[in-house]
């Protein structure tokens, strides 16, 4: 952030790790500039290498199944029997309700500037509210 002084990040606690938010731009994920940024931040290799392929940036937001206490997910996709599609749709009932407990992220902070851009805002308000960032649950 010391070369970065223009730069405003949203931080968040993962269970493994920690996210960063971007609130001062907008950023093309397969530019040079954003994989610049995503380097700089010292950012997972695999991470920046899907960004640049995919050409977006991700971030999940519900937990991963077996950190709230639920299994896999039991039926491939796609689900072309109504067998899998049961399966499936009893998984899915299991897994909201084991992630009722659980966080995927709680919100740290912020750093360097504090102006959001407003297409930000919007994104913001979307992950916090999914994530559950600012509710006192376990991380998972």
């Amino acid at each position: 952030m010391a070369g970065n002084r223009d730069y405003g990040f949203r931080v968040y606690r993962t269970c493994a790790g920690v996210r960063a938010m971007a609130t001062h731009a907008l950023f093309d994920p397969a530019s040079p500039a954003a994989l610049g940024m995503l380097r700089q931040l010292g950012s997972d290799p695999l991470y920046v290498r899907l960004c640049q392929v995919q050409e977006c940036f991700r971030a999940r937001l519900t937990p991963k199944p077996w950190r709230c206490g639920c299994p896999t997910n039991p039926a491939s996709w796609p689900r072309d029997e109504a067998d899998q599609q049961s399966r499936f749709e009893a998984w899915e009932a299991g897994y909201a309700a084991a992630q009722e407990g659980c966080a995927t992220c709680r919100w740290l902070g912020t750093l360097g500037v504090e102006h959001v851009l407003p297409e930000v805002q919007q994104i913001i308000r979307l992950h916090d509210q999914v994530t559950r960032c600012h509710d006192k649950l376990t991380l998972a």
